[in-house]
C-alpha cells in the first residue's frame, strides 16, 4: 500500500489547462459523506456485526460553462439496486441541476461492505436493515453533493501515471481449471493513473486515482472478539 502511494505521489503531472479557467469556462467541486452505519442496520445479511472504518460517498462535480457533470464513488462493492441509483441521481439533479444522463456512478469494489443489492425477496429484520442502508447511502449522497455545490471554483486539470508493484494477477490453474487465486507469474497490470483537479491558486480540488486492484485484503477478516468488521479496505 506504502508503494501505491508513493507511485500516486511521484507521478508526474502535465497540466491541461494552465491558462485561465475563464478561456474554457471549467469548474470543479468535490465534497463527501460518511455512511452512518448504525446498529440498527447490524448484523447485515452480509454478516457484518461492527465498523472497523467509515465507508464514503464522494460526489465530483464538473462544469464547462454550458453543461455540468457529476461523478460518484461508493465505497461498496456493487450497487445492483435500480432504485438506489434512480434515487442518487435523483438527488445529484435536484441538488446539483445535473441531468440524471450525465451523472456517473461507480464503486471501489471493496470487499468489506454491505451489498446493495435491492430489497426484492427481504422479509422482517432483513428488509428492515437493507432499506436503512439504503437510506443511509441516499442522506450521503445529498450532504456529499451539496458540499460539491458550494465549493465549485474554477479549475485546472493534470493527469499522470507510475507504478506499483502491489497487485498480482488472480487466475490460477487447478486441477478443477482456472480458478480465483494468487498468479504471480501471470501479467498484471502495474499502472497507477492519477487526475489531479485544482483551483487556480494550485490548491488540490480531487484528486482521482485508479489502479487495476481488487479490494479484498480485508475480506473475511476479524476483530480479536471474533467480530466481522465493514472496512473501506485498502
Amino acid at each position: 500500500l506504502a508503494g501505491t502511494a508513493a507511485a500516486a505521489q511521484a507521478a508526474q503531472l502535465t497540466s491541461l489547462n494552465d491558462a485561465d479557467s475563464s478561456a474554457t469556462g471549467l469548474k470543479a467541486g468535490a465534497g463527501k459523506a460518511v455512511i452512518k452505519i448504525t446498529s440498527a442496520m447490524l448484523p447485515s445479511s452480509d454478516g457484518f456485526t461492527t465498523v472497523h472504518d467509515d465507508l464514503y460517498v464522494r460526489v465530483l462535480l464538473l462544469e464547462n460553462g454550458s453543461a455540468r457533470n457529476a461523478l460518484i464513488v461508493l465505497d461498496t462493492t456493487s450497487v445492483n439496486d435500480p432504485t438506489v441509483l434512480s434515487g442518487m441521481r435523483a438527488i445529484v439533479t435536484k441538488v446539483a441541476g445535473v441531468p440524471a444522463a450525465s451523472t456517473l456512478i461507480t464503486v471501489t469494489h471493496n470487499f468489506s461492505s454491505p451489498h446493495l443489492n435491492g430489497t426484492t425477496g427481504l422479509t422482517g429484520t432483513q428488509l428492515t436493515q437493507a432499506q436503512l442502508y439504503q437510506q443511509a447511502v441516499l442522506d450521503a449522497t445529498s450532504t456529499a453533493v451539496t458540499n460539491a455545490v458550494r465549493v465549485l471554483r474554477a479549475a485546472r486539470v493534470g493527469y499522470g501515471t507510475g507504478t506499483a508493484d502491489v497487485n498480482v494477477n488472480r487466475n490460477v490453474d487447478t486441477a478443477e481449471g482456472w480458478w480465483l487465486g494468487t498468479g504471480e507469474q501471470l501479467p498484471s497490470d502495474k499502472s497507477v493513473r492519477v487526475t489531479r483537479i485544482d483551483d487556480l491558486s494550485g490548491d488540490p480540488i480531487s484528486i482521482l486515482i485508479n489502479y487495476n486492484v481488487q479490494s479484498s485484503v480485508m475480506m473475511a477478516s476479524v476483530m480479536s472478539d471474533g467480530a466481522l468488521p465493514v472496512t473501506a479496505d485498502l
